[in-house]
């Protein structure tokens, strides 16, 4: 399942570097399945999506799983799985916002 809140992660390429933020598509992963990530379709999305700068988040639970890299952000053009033990809190939808750099207000009518 594709997570349609857009969410970031940060990164720092080296000791010293800035840290930087990439934008991440969140898919939810049936622990039952685990490498149901490496289906060609979902790839393929994936890869397009890393043409625009995005990369994935590959989650089994809320607090199990890693990130994508798709060959688009990859120096060398290969899919890269990096896990990793470094988390950080979860971000506020201003945070997300301020990433982004997108307008996420949402308006919404009732109807008497």
């Amino acid at each position: 399942m594709l997570d349609l809140v857009p969410d970031f992660i940060t990164v720092t390429d080296g000791e010293g570097a800035e840290p930087r933020r990439i934008e991440v598509v969140q898919v939810w992963i049936d622990p039952n399945y685990p490498d149901a990530h490496r289906d060609p379709a979902l790839r393929a999305y994936l890869a397009q999506l890393g043409e625009r700068g995005c990369a994935a988040l590959i989650r089994y639970n809320a607090l199990d799983g890693f990130l994508l890299f798709p060959p688009a952000l990859a120096g060398d053009g290969q899919w890269h799985e990096v896990r990793s033990a470094t988390r950080e809190k979860t971000h506020t939808v201003a945070e997300t916002a301020a990433a982004l750099g997108g307008d996420f207000r949402m308006t919404v009518t009732v109807d008497p």
